[in-house]
C-alpha cells in the first residue's frame, strides 16, 4: 500500500506557530540562565583543571569562575536562537524565551563580577591581576625595607622581627598577604636570611641580589630559594624583590640565576643593630 504525500499547510495563515529547533535553544538559553546554580559542579570539573595551578584549585575560586561561565553562554544561545526565529520565513515560539534568556544571563553575569566574589573569601578574577597585586605587595615591602636600612646605617631589617621592622614604614599590613594564598592570616613573603650583617649600599649586583620573595605562610619567616611556593602560585612564576627595589616575577627556571648569595665589600660581621 502506497501513501499518498502529506501536502503543506502554508504556515502562519491561522496565527499558529510552529516548534523548531532554534525554539529549543530558545528555551536552553532561558533555562541555563535561572538554573545556573545547578550548573556550576559541573562548570567546575571542566574548567578547574585548564586555569587555575594547584595552589588555586580551592572551592571557593573555581565556584566562582564557573558561576560566571554559565551567563555568558546563555547569552550567547539566546541570540543565536532569537537571530534565527526572527528572520525564519515560517513564525517560530521561543523568540520570548531567547529574549529573557539574554536579558536574565547579562544581568546574572554583571551581578556575579560585582557581588559573588564580596560572598566569598577568596574571589580572584584572574591569575594575571592576581599576580600583578602580588608583585605591587612586594614592591611596597621592598621599599619599605629600603627605608629601613636607610635610617639603620645601611643594614636589612632585623631576621626575626623584619614583619614588624617594615609595617612601621608601609603602614599596611594587607601587603603582607599574596592574593593567591588560601592562608590569608599569616604573611606570604619571606626576608633572605644571608642578607644579615651586610650593608646593602655595599652589595655587588643588587639589581640580581635577592631581598624579599614569595615564600610559604607564616611569621618572620626568612631563608632561601628553598621557602619558595613549588609549584608557584601564580603563571607568571614566584614574585621576587632585589636589594636595588624592583620587583618582577620569575619563572622557576629563572631562580638560579638569581644571586641567592649576596656578595659584599665590606662585611661587619654577625652582629646586627636592631631596633627591636
Amino acid at each position: 500500500m502506497r501513501y499518498k504525500p502529506i501536502e503543506l499547510i502554508t504556515p502562519g495563515t491561522n496565527g499558529q506557530r510552529f516548534i523548531s529547533k532554534w525554539s529549543h535553544l530558545a528555551i536552553l538559553s532561558y533555562r541555563l540562565a535561572i538554573f545556573s546554580p545547578l550548573m556550576i559542579p559541573v562548570m567546575a570539573l571542566i574548567f578547574s583543571p585548564m586555569i587555575y595551578t594547584p595552589h588555586e584549585r580551592d572551592s571557593s575560586a573555581v565556584f566562582y569562575w564557573a558561576f560566571c561561565s554559565v551567563f555568558p553562554i546563555s547569552v550567547i544561545l539566546g541570540i543565536i536562537a532569537q537571530f534565527n526565529i526572527h528572520n525564519s520565513d515560517i513564525p517560530m515560539r521561543g523568540s520570548n524565551y531567547a529574549t529573557s534568556g539574554i536579558i536574565v544571563g547579562m544581568l546574572g553575569f554583571a551581578a556575579s563580577i560585582e557581588i559573588f566574589p564580596q560572598l566569598i573569601h577568596q574571589s580572584p578574577y584572574d591569575n594575571f591581576g592576581r599576580s600583578v597585586s602580588c608583585v605591587s605587595n612586594l614592591k611596597e615591602l621592598s621599599l619599605g625595607a629600603l627605608m629601613y636600612a636607610e635610617d639603620y646605617d645601611g643594614f636589612a631589617p632585623p631576621l626575626q622581627s623584619w614583619n614588624v621592622a617594615i609595617l612601621e614604614y608601609t603602614k599596611n599590613t594587607e601587603i603582607y598577604h599574596c592574593p593567591t594564598e588560601f592562608n590569608q592570616t599569616d604573611p606570604s613573603y619571606a626576608l633572605e636570611n644571608r642578607l644579615h650583617g651586610i650593608v646593602l649600599k655595599e652589595l655587588e649586583n643588587p639589581d640580581r641580589t635577592v631581598m624579599l620573595f614569595e615564600s610559604r605562610s607564616g611569621k618572620n619567616l626568612f631563608g632561601g630559594h628553598g621557602l619558595l611556593p613549588d609549584p608557584p602560585r601564580h603563571l607568571l612564576g614566584n614574585s621576587i624583590g632585589f636589594v636595588d627595589g624592583h620587583v618582577k616575577s620569575c619563572k622557576k627556571e629563572m631562580i638560579n640565576e638569581l644571586i641567592w648569595h649576596p656578595v659584599s665589600k665590606l662585611i661587619f660581621g654577625n652582629e646586627l643593630k636592631e631596633k627591636y
